[in-house]
């Protein structure tokens, strides 16, 4: 059963790393294995066509139970958004009107911004039976390379991975003929975006 947590984990445990303590702990075990895993993904997603379904979602900033906002551990940022919990990818972060955003900054599950209100576009995480087989094999050997190179420290480890991610996308199929059709959910609209708010 596929999940972006079970490739994360996987890898942490093929490299020779210990898993991370809790989501978010800002551990390296957890904070270098997320920044890989996003980078392979955009990489693998501007490759080839997988017939992902992509989705839309407006997202409150995060808060205590008391409706106290909670500040993001960046300086920087004013608001701490949670990522949507069935994204593959994040695409594109927005203000709530859909306009760019250029100023903010995903962390693991976490997104920080200056605004209170985004909206977020992202790859939806395919169900764990339907992740594509060459996909996953090639995410792990490219999140492996990312694990290799920023915490063991290894870069012909991490070379070696990467160019087995590299060499399995250099014979993939067509594009037109990666994934069966008719998988993806649906693509929403802003309307739907705007009825899914978080609570």
């Amino acid at each position: 059963m596929t999940s972006r947590i079970s490739v994360i984990r996987e890898c942490l445990t093929l490299t020779g790393n210990n898993l991370y303590g809790a989501v978010d702990d800002g551990s390296a075990e957890w904070d270098i294995p997320t920044a890989a895993f996003d980078a392979a993904v955009e990489w693998l997603t501007d490759e080839h066509d997988w017939n992902f379904a992509t989705d839309l979602e407006e997202v409150e900033a995060d808060e205590t139970a008391a409706g106290v906002t909670i500040d993001p551990a960046d300086p920087n940022f004013t608001y701490r958004h949670s990522r949507p919990d069935d994204a593959l990818h994040i695409v594109k972060v927005m203000d709530e009107d859909g306009g760019k955003l250029d100023d903010y900054r995903i962390v693991g599950n976490k997104i920080y911004a200056n605004v209170d209100t985004i909206l977020v576009e992202f790859i939806v995480e395919p169900d764990p039976d339907d992740w594509p087989g060459l996909f996953t094999k090639a995410l792990k050997h490219a999140v492996m390379g990312g694990i290799y190179r920023g915490i063991n420290k290894d870069a012909a480890a991490a070379q070696k991975e990467e160019q087995i991610a590299h060499a399995m996308i250099a014979k993939a199929r067509p594009r037109s003929d990666m994934q069966e059709p008719g998988k993806a959910r649906f693509v929403s609209t802003l309307a739907t975006a705007r009825s899914r708010r978080r609570g």
